[in-house]
């Protein structure tokens, strides 16, 4: 019987395909793991490098031991305590850049000054400190150091504020604490 060439190819090339394909994934995986590799590598040494050859590059200063910490002082302290209370100066009596003053006064002194404006109206006979949070010592505290009456501190909270409270200058300004060294006001 006569051979069959035909059916010979077919099963040499369906070998040969195999092996092609097997030799193909073969060259793919071999060249993945390379390339990761060579990844995990770089990776790695640039850890290496920056933990122990190169040089920290931290702005932050160091405490030395020879280095004594610095004690709080008492106007530091008062510093940090207003430095969180956001105020409004509002001017109730009229007279010309007096909110500006008080303003200039109440930084000073540390606290956040957010606003400076004119107030509803121009007829308040006495200086008036109002809380807008209801913490009510914040605000007498702010009432004392401008020298009002802390019986001028009201409470009229008002959380759509951004503040904590709200000082309208009255027309007895003169006898604030900003308003002490000046002379000539009229």
């Amino acid at each position: 019987m006569p051979r069959r060439r035909g059916r010979r190819k077919s099963i040499k090339s369906a070998s040969k395909s195999k092996y092609n394909r097997k030799a193909a994934n073969s060259l793919f995986l071999n060249t993945s793991v390379v390339v990761l590799s060579i990844f995990i590598f770089a990776l790695a040494y640039s850890w290496l490098h920056r933990q122990f050859i190169a040089a920290p590059n931290d702005s932050r200063p160091f405490i030395q031991l020879s280095e004594k910490p610095t004690t709080l002082t008492s106007k530091m302290w008062m510093e940090k305590q207003f430095r969180d209370i956001k105020v409004e100066v509002l001017n109730g009596n009229g007279v010309d850049g007096i909110a500006a003053v008080a303003t200039d006064f109440l930084r000073e002194q540390g606290f956040d000054v957010v606003r400076t404006d004119d107030a509803d109206r121009t007829d308040y006979l006495y200086t008036i400190v109002k809380d807008r949070t209801g913490n009510l010592h914040s605000a007498r505290r702010l009432a004392e150091i401008l020298n009002v009456d802390t019986v001028s501190v009201i409470q009229e909270i008002n959380r759509s504020l951004v503040l904590d409270a709200t000082v309208i200058l009255g027309k007895d300004y003169a006898n604030l604490a900003p308003f002490a060294a000046l002379k000539d006001i009229p």
